[in-house]
């Protein structure tokens, strides 16, 4: 686990927050989606 929070650390110092962000945000965004398509 710490080695997961250490990687995203590491990333977000190297600039990749961004693409992390949009990772977190995609993988919100699909639920609503099939939510969406159900009803």
């Amino acid at each position: 686990m710490s080695f997961i929070l250490q990687y995203i650390y590491t990333n977000v110092q190297s600039k990749h927050y961004l693409f992390i962000t949009y990772i977190f945000i995609y993988l919100s965004y699909i639920p609503r989606s099939l939510l969406k398509m159900r009803s």
